[in-house]
């Protein structure tokens, strides 16, 4: 069984090993289920050589305008090269109740 616990979406900027990368706007999922606990997805979206430089890289992090500090781990195998958006999965400082 999966509950919709709501969205989370704003602005952030990447961080990888404590030094800022870059602004990027996300827009994020969560869900309960009874098998994983909350698990969490969506969108990150940059600038296509932003997205490039870290597609893939392990360690990136996103600390949101509002203070949260989630942990992102690229789901997609590959990425167009002018693409302005990746899609992540997202670990961390996310809520875990309905809103």
């Amino acid at each position: 069984m999966m509950d919709y616990l709501g969205g989370i979406s704003g602005e952030g900027t990447l961080v990888r090993h404590g030094k800022d990368i870059a602004r990027v706007s996300f827009d994020f999922d969560g869900y309960r289920t009874s098998y994983a606990g909350v698990t969490c997805s969506g969108e990150i979206q940059s600038e296509p050589d932003v997205l490039t430089a870290i597609f893939g890289l392990h360690d990136v992090q996103l600390r949101t305008d509002h203070g949260r500090m989630l942990e992102l781990r690229f789901s997609g195998k590959t990425r167009k090269p002018s693409d302005d958006c990746a899609h992540v999965d997202v670990k961390g400082d996310i809520p875990n109740e309905k809103r």
